[in-house]
């Protein structure tokens, strides 16, 4: 589980900006909301970002996602790749840090970068409770933590496979080491943490659950509470394009020669044919019929998507991001999807964006976990600000202040009178 984040010169981030996970002294649904990870910690299990279009919610997400691939993916790339600047800071480095609890043991990890090298990174970690080096680079040069047992060649193998453009514990996605701590922590990184809208694909996840009943069972129980009507799904082969209609589609064009058309053909082929879709089996009380996913509504696709995601959420512990969670969903769906997972879950993380303002004031969101997005009116870099940093009285609703401006993170909207005469005076100045 993830307790702090910060960015700094990436996106839309220019100085440094934290989220934190960490609960406060706010004991409102304090054991169900949360994880205690040690005495005296507990941690989160849900943040929920606001802000106006082109804030910088989604960015943030971004970020997250980034520092996870850049310790997770091994490169070939010579420049770092994900090396995305504020732009009034292009060319200084963008800086990363991380404080998370992996397998009951705190981590903490910095990381900063060009777009042609990693510049420094330094991973801690407190296995017996006290925060020590794992290991620290700065530039080629790798020092590790007396605490690890690194074999000469698990360091020959480091030193000779990590580029200047990478981390140091990427190169595990390529070479095996014997060093259990650095197989440790790479393994919980592989195994918990999603990247950013991980399941975007009907097919992908039907193809899945092909294989795994347990899977398929919670996903169509998941469905049936939704109210869809869907007591069934299945994977299905899309019938070929005839070779007569690909043929006829190049009928009038005669000064096209043979060998063009014919290499034309056999790629539309390849795209076309061998295609798989989803079909939906809906139980009504009069009859049973089945839709493909192509014919669902955008809310029911939606939906299905966001239940494999529940089963990774609920079934083991997932740090997971949404962007804009709620697109197409009625509020009560959503409201009942996030109470499922809040009640089903052990040491799982949702953070996602959403516009649902709804939420702000529902009995299982607390104001700790919720955050605003909004842009500096000196710099235009995203600032984050959580709302237990407001000092709002218990009573006061967090959505009202949030609607009628006192939280920011809200779109300034001019006046809806046409023809805005007077704004084409101001455009040409």
């Amino acid at each position: 589980m993830i307790q702090e984040f910060s960015v700094a010169n990436f996106l839309s981030y220019g100085t440094r900006q934290t989220i934190s996970f960490e609960a406060t002294s706010d004991k409102t649904c304090l054991d169900e909301l949360s994880v205690e990870v040690k005495s005296g910690v507990r941690l989160l299990k849900m943040a929920l970002i606001y802000g106006a279009n082109a804030s910088g919610k989604s960015n943030l997400l971004f970020a997250m996602e980034a520092l996870w691939e850049m310790l997770f993916h091994y490169t070939h790339s010579s420049e770092v790749r994900l090396y995305k600047p504020f732009k009034p800071m292009e060319g200084e480095p963008s800086v990363f840090e991380v404080v998370f609890w992996a397998d009951k043991i705190k981590y903490t990890y910095e990381l900063s970068f060009s777009r042609t090298e990693v510049i420094h990174e330094k991973m801690q970690y407190a296995p017996n409770g006290v925060l020590s080096l794992f290991y620290e680079r700065t530039g080629a040069n790798i020092v590790y933590g007396s605490t690890l047992n690194v074999l000469k060649r698990d360091r020959d193998v480091i030193s000779s496979s990590v580029r200047k453009n990478q981390t140091v514990l990427s190169v595990l996605q390529d070479k095996n080491l014997d060093n259990v701590q650095f197989n440790t922590i790479y393994d919980w990184i592989r195994r918990t943490v999603n990247e950013m809208n991980i399941y975007d694909k009907a097919v992908n996840i039907a193809e899945e659950a092909e294989t795994d009943a347990d899977l398929k069972h919670f996903m169509l129980r998941i469905l049936r509470k939704a109210d869809f009507n869907i007591s069934d799904f299945q994977l299905i082969e899309v019938s070929p394009v005839q070779d007569e209609i690909l043929s006829q589609i190049f009928a009038d064009h005669e000064d096209m020669p043979d060998i063009v058309k014919n290499a034309i053909i056999d790629n539309l082929k390849k795209t076309l044919n061998n295609r798989k879709d989803v079909l939906f089996t809906h139980r009504t009380a009069n009859a049973n019929f089945n839709l493909p996913v192509g014919l669902e509504s955008l809310g029911t696709i939606r939906y299905f998507l966001l239940s494999r995601l529940l089963y990774d959420l609920t079934q083991k512990e997932s740090v997971s991001m949404i962007d804009e969670i709620g697109d197409h969903l009625h509020s009560d769906l959503l409201r009942h999807y996030l109470e499922t997972y809040l009640r089903n879950s052990n040491s799982s993380q949702l953070i996602f964006t959403t516009h649902n303002q709804t939420l702000l004031d529902m009995d299982f969101v607390r104001r700790d976990m919720i955050w605003f997005a909004d842009k500096s009116k000196d710099s235009s870099a995203t600032e984050l600000t959580c709302a237990a940093d407001y000092g709002l009285h218990i009573n006061m609703s967090i959505q009202n202040a949030y609607r009628i401006g006192k939280l920011g993170a809200k779109p300034l909207l001019g006046s809806t009178a046409l023809p805005w005469t007077e704004d084409r005076n101001e455009d040409k100045r």
